[in-house]
């Protein structure tokens, strides 16, 4: 049974419990990958022909006497309680010897899934602690209103630099504008001295011809139904 053990669960530490010595045959520390102790299953090993019920009760004196967690009953002959290789009765686990590291296996697994949720929780409990001292210190509050200090800076400095080139935008149209439109006057004076037939077409200046000719026309359609006007 201790061979077997040590070299099925290579992680945790299987204590045999000398002749003599009150409690039972081995001791079985489960650890996870970590080494984390997670629970102590005691192993019971029984050699006889006829099942005895008073083991029940030794177990589980033993068990509260280690304070360990898990009782198994390895024994050849089975409890009348108990149809197959493996069963509870009375609340210890009893298992015949070719079904312990499947038992030992599955209750393993129960103790280190309880082991990880104790773990956790532990350590939400902490890092939640921590995490509240650390936003309501001092510390976290200055850095905070830094944080938003340099955040108001850069957003006046962004609203002030937008507004000077929007300002600076706004003048250089209004000249480029009249740019254009000094140009277009220079082109039409040259089309009435040289005739619109022989003048070269300039890209660019057509567009501006026809919003010309547009406003016009609305201006002669003004006068023309309101001659008051």
């Amino acid at each position: 049974m201790e061979h077997v053990l040590k070299a099925e669960f290579r992680d945790d530490v299987i204590d045999p419990i000398g002749k003599g010595v009150k409690g039972s045959d081995i001791r079985q520390t489960v650890r996870s990958p970590r080494g984390s102790e997670c629970g102590i299953i005691l192993w019971e090993c029984k050699s006889h022909k006829n099942w005895k019920e008073e083991w029940i009760q030794t177990i589980k004196e033993n068990l509260r006497s280690a304070k360990a967690n898990v009782p198994i009953i390895v024994s050849n002959v089975m409890s009348k309680q108990i149809s197959g290789d493996i069963g509870n009765t009375g609340g210890v686990w009893v298992c015949k010897p070719n079904s312990v590291v499947i038992l030992a296996t599955l209750l393993r697994k129960g103790l280190l899934d309880v082991g990880l949720q104790k773990a956790l929780a532990q350590n939400r409990g902490t890092k939640a602690d921590a995490l509240f001292g650390f936003v309501t210190s001092h510390e976290f509050v200055h850095q905070v209103e830094a944080m938003v200090e340099i955040y108001t800076e850069m957003r006046a400095q962004v609203l002030k630099e937008r507004t000077a080139y929007e300002k600076f935008w706004a003048q250089r149209e209004a000249q480029a504008q009249r740019l254009l439109m000094g140009t277009a006057n220079i082109i039409g004076g040259m089309t009435g001295h040289i005739g619109a037939t022989a003048m070269p077409k300039i890209k660019g200046l057509d567009l501006l011809e026809a919003g010309q000719e547009e406003l016009k026309k609305d201006s002669e359609d003004i006068l023309l139904h309101n001659p008051t006007e």
